[in-house]
């Protein structure tokens, strides 16, 4: 077995171990008010499509001023 090999190995078995310790909670907030933080992800392309999508949303009127849609993902541990 060459160097490169134990490295490549090395490499897969910590992204491996890295993806099974982690994983990403989508926060979801309208202006600076969490309204929810339980959708949980293993796969962070999954979670950045749903906050990309929230992020879309047009802002939600209301009588002290337009109120702003944000989303993002967060690593979490398991």
């Amino acid at each position: 077995m060459t160097l490169a090999n134990v490295t490549n190995v090395t490499v897969t078995s910590v992204i491996a171990t890295a993806t099974t310790m982690i994983e990403f909670l989508l926060i979801f907030m309208i202006d600076n008010q969490i309204v929810n933080k339980t959708q949980r992800f293993q796969d962070i392309d999954r979670c950045l499509y749903f906050a990309e999508r929230l992020n879309k949303q047009p802002s939600i009127p209301s009588e002290e001023g337009d109120k702003r849609i944000t989303a993002y993902c967060k690593p979490i541990n398991k």
